[in-house]
């Protein structure tokens, strides 16, 4: 997939996620930081936060979101780029992520998500230094990028925010 049919899916299905947003958190505005010219705004470059949301109670919350295809459900987890570029060494999203939660959904333009996970990192974060969440370290084939592969069978339930879980079959 291009980098424009990505963007393009990622948009389409963000009206699926401000609803589950809506539905947890009472949120009057939903800010998203949207590259332009395929510049990252400087909050997600440094620190992989792409997404404000402003509760009534004037509270803030931000998260990253990872929108993927439906094709991918059976995969089920949570990746965390470990390194941007493997062959320089540049650092990805496992050592900057500073965001207050995460959104990871997998779905289709036209039904939405057949399963999302909305969690808090923090909870990833203390889980994975108290070795209480180990990760598969795996290389992508389509970059010089690598990851960590968190299966979401394997969070604590008491991470969730909220979950909708895939189902083989359905």
């Amino acid at each position: 997939m291009s980098w424009d049919s990505d963007l393009s899916f990622s948009i389409a299905m963000r009206k699926y996620a401000d609803d589950i947003y809506k539905f947890v958190f009472p949120i009057t505005h939903i800010t998203r930081f949207d590259r332009d010219d395929h510049q990252a705004h400087i909050l997600d470059k440094e620190f992989h936060i792409d997404t404000v949301l402003e509760l009534t109670n004037g509270m803030i919350l931000t998260l990253q979101e990872k929108f993927l295809r439906d094709k991918f459900a059976s995969f089920d987890c949570f990746t965390l780029e470990y390194r941007n570029n493997r062959n320089t060494g540049e650092n990805g999203e496992w050592n900057k992520l500073c965001t207050d939660l995460y959104f990871t959904g997998y779905g289709n333009e036209k039904d939405g998500f057949i399963s999302a996970y909305l969690f808090n990192v923090l909870s990833i974060k203390l889980a994975i230094l108290q070795d209480k969440l180990q990760g598969t370290l795996k290389t992508t084939t389509t970059s010089n990028a690598n990851f960590y592969a968190y299966p979401f069978s394997e969070f604590s339930e008491e991470w969730f925010i909220y979950k909708k879980p895939y189902q083989a079959g359905t």
